[in-house]
């Protein structure tokens, strides 16, 4: 089975590539990833011209955020656009004095 050169899971599959080989180039001499480096990140996770990320993107990110190091910057920073709630700013929302997960409300 070929590839079609262009199509959008050879698009999604090189952002991962290029993704993986970025974080392991931009870290520094305590083997961290700091905090502009994580800005990089997320500027080539962007699709072209929007705000957000594709699924794809969002995944392999979680992945260098689980098995590289970083700064507490930087982790903070790459975290929040990574794992952003649905809905709301808390990860719990506080109904009759019970506290749910958000997640599983939304």
């Amino acid at each position: 089975m070929s590839k079609r050169k262009g199509s959008n899971v050879d698009g999604h599959a090189n952002k991962k590539q290029k993704l993986v080989s970025m974080a392991c180039m931009i870290v520094d001499e305590k083997k961290h990833i700091c905090q502009s480096g994580a800005k990089e990140l997320w500027k080539l996770a962007k699709d072209v011209g929007k705000k957000k990320a594709s699924e794809e993107s969002l995944q392999a990110l979680r992945g260098i955020l689980l098995r590289h190091r970083f700064t507490n910057n930087a982790r903070t920073y790459l975290d929040s656009l990574v794992n952003r709630n649905a809905s709301g700013v808390s990860a719990y929302k506080i109904i009759e004095g019970q506290r749910y997960d958000r997640v599983c409300l939304d």
